[in-house]
């Protein structure tokens, strides 16, 4: 759809990419040197300050207007960590500050720079012309920023690394009060930027997060000191583990886990580095593996490579793999996954970098061949399908120099925003694109992606039973004589479960849970000893635009009146 360079003669290093449902894109970045990085007049900061800033900007939905743009910093380093657009399009940007005069407001929660980098959050007013509030958050020692995240509500989690010992108090009730080398810390912010909700401690690396209403949601790696949870998938490192990745869900107060597990193999190099959440509840991890028996899924669409990418998909409670698989070249190089968004209808889109030059790409690809120099790198996208099996589209994406250190989010109709750091000068830039030229240095550089859209839709109203809560999904076109099919993991074992199928969705309360479909059809269907049952079937002759809704209900003696139920699907015939 297009492609844009975004940035000044300096270094310019995106942090931190939203996308809003009308195609809008926010970007934050790092820039070096008293950057000379676009600003716009009536900014709130129209010229750099420090030795790095924060630059943020608004592009429009084609890319070809920058419809505002300011720094955010004082006179020393800043760095930022991620950009969050509100519901009220005020912009959070979170990071860590070196600068005595970094810029914050009256009655906020810390408005003077206590250690040596403190950590910081700024909203921004919805055109970039002034603060709503801003606030420091930090002690007499430094923090290194890893991620950020923005609740429903408007409050804002920050996850940091304290460097030399911390001498914040955490908050009363939380997880872990007490600090050991080497915790990260997690700290909510409240929406207007004057109360600490939580501050509390967890021993591992965390690299990515993730946020509901009701959960906090984090991946990253960890040791034999990192807590997880009885049932979860992995509970401990396995004999000559040193590290593995991590998955963890946390409650939204800080105050408890809700599971926590290990995921990897052998290798000492296995870490989680982006997190998503679809509407059941389950959660996707992305990463970078050296373990050939890193535990992949039968059936998946890689489960042989053991050494670049993984993909993984679990049931909302932790308990076990829906899917995972490798995505990853061969031979003496190097693919690393950074980030994953989920779709609608349940299909992972992934983005990183590799310097690999088979890579797997589908045919329709963009860009179906490695182009960039030997020891840097070409960005990769990835679309699976929503059964972990198939690659829907894939593509390098890169020019003549080093593009890495990727990110993606999905604009209101699915369609993929790729973000990343690129040093190319010939990148394929699009006719009225805000910024057709490399400036130097080192650029930002976005694209977005048209890709097929899907008559499916993944939805809630899933019950868990003794072992998860059963994970439905559901893939293939939906036009007359068509083959469609429905894959269900998590349930227990050799039950019956029963497919209920209708026209309407009436959200009736039924045996502890909620049926989403009219019993228009029930199919008794047998489950086999893993608790799974695919089904395929030719969808009928319907006209265009009609809507099906479908859920399976299983018998289970653990349910809150011995049954479980999957997430229901909405199928739109096409």
């Amino acid at each position: 759809v297009f492609t844009t360079y975004l940035g000044g003669s300096s270094q310019d290093r995106l942090q931190g990419l939203d996308v809003t449902e009308d195609g809008s894109v926010y970007v934050t970045a790092r820039t070096l040197q008293i950057s000379d990085a676009p600003t716009t007049p009536g900014a709130f900061q129209e010229t750099a300050l420090g030795i790095s800033d924060n630059w943020v900007a608004r592009l429009s939905p084609d890319a070809t207007t920058l419809e505002w743009a300011t720094f955010l910093g004082g006179t020393d380093a800043d760095e930022p960590i991620g950009v969050h657009v509100d519901q009220d399009e005020t912009v959070v940007i979170a990071g860590r500050t070196f600068a005595d005069d970094f810029p914050t407001t009256a009655g906020s929660l810390q408005t003077i720079h206590a250690g040596k980098s403190d950590l910081f959050a700024t909203r921004l007013t919805p055109d970039g012309s002034g603060l709503v509030w801003s606030t420091l958050y930090g002690g007499a020692e430094s923090a290194a920023i890893e991620a950020s995240a923005l609740f429903p509500s408007g409050d804002v989690l920050i996850i940091a690394e304290p460097l030399g010992g911390e001498d914040l108090p955490p908050t009363p009730g939380v997880f872990d009060p007490v600090y050991d080398a080497f915790d990260q810390m997690l700290v909510r912010i409240s929406a207007d930027g004057t109360t600490l909700v939580f501050h509390t401690y967890f021993a591992a690396a965390i690299w990515d997060a993730e946020v509901t209403e009701s959960r906090i949601v984090f991946t990253g790696s960890g040791d034999i000191d990192t807590p997880t949870t009885r049932g979860a998938f992995k509970e401990a490192l396995l004999l000559g583990e040193n590290s593995d990745a991590i998955v963890v869900v946390m409650d939204a107060a800080g105050s408890q886990l809700e599971w926590s597990t290990f995921l990897g193999g052998t290798s000492t190099i296995d870490s989680g580095l982006g997190v998503a959440v679809d509407a059941t509840g389950a959660v996707y991890v992305a990463g970078n593996t050296g373990s050939v028996d890193f535990p992949v899924t039968e059936g998946a669409f890689d489960t042989t490579s053991g050494d670049g990418g993984f993909v993984a998909k679990f049931l909302p409670g932790g308990t076990d793999l829906v899917w995972a698989t490798f995505i990853t070249g061969c031979c003496n190089a190097v693919t690393v996954l950074w980030d994953i968004v989920i779709d609608d209808a349940g299909r992972p889109t992934v983005v990183g970098d590799t310097n690999e030059d088979n890579y797997p790409t589908t045919p329709d690809a963009l860009q179906s061949s490695y182009v960039g120099p030997g020891q840097f790198g070409d960005v990769v996208l990835t679309r699976f399908d929503p059964f972990g099996e198939t690659l829907e589209y894939s593509t390098y994406f890169g020019g003549n120099g080093g593009d890495g250190l990727s990110m993606v989010d999905l604009d209101g109709l699915g369609d993929p925003v790729l973000g990343f750091f690129t040093g190319s000068t010939d990148l394929p830039v699009s006719p009225g694109a805000f910024d057709p030229t490399y400036s130097g240095g080192s650029d930002t550089g976005l694209a977005k992606f048209d890709l097929a859209s899907t008559p499916w839709q993944v939805l809630g109203f899933g019950l868990a039973g003794a072992q998860d809560t059963p994970n439905l999904a559901g893939g293939g076109p939906l036009t007359p004589g068509s083959t469609a099919r429905v894959s269900i993991r998590g349930a227990p074992p050799l039950e019956l479960a029963y497919l209920v199928a209708g026209l309407t969705a009436i959200e009736a309360p039924f045996k502890g849970g909620t049926l989403l479909p009219d019993a228009d059809v029930v199919l008794a269907l047998p489950l086999d000893g893993e608790g799974a049952l695919d089904l395929s079937f030719l969808w009928p002759a319907l006209p265009a635009g009609i809507d099906l809704f479908m859920q399976f209900w299983i018998e289970d003696e653990g349910g809150p009146k011995d049954w479980s139920a999957s997430n229901a699907l909405k199928l739109t015939s096409q």
